[in-house]
């Protein structure tokens, strides 16, 4: 099993959503086999938030989650 998913903000604070999903998979018996990391460019929204002068650090990337299950 494949997942892509990236962290997300919520009023200013991130939220560590992609390994929220990686532990909820752990929990249901998948094992992990790997995490790539794949690096966001020129992402459409990324003119947006460098408007935002409340946003110290963009989230430049998406994890790839692979499971397994025995």
């Amino acid at each position: 099993c494949g997942v892509l998913i990236g962290d997300v903000r919520k009023e200013n604070r991130m939220i560590p959503l992609g390994f929220k999903v990686m532990n909820t998979f752990l929990d249901a018996g998948f094992r992990l086999k790997e995490i790539i990391m794949k690096v966001q460019r020129r992402d459409r929204s990324t003119s947006f938030w460098y408007t935002k002068k409340e946003i110290d650090f963009l989230i430049a990337h998406e994890y790839l989650f692979i499971f397994d299950k025995r």
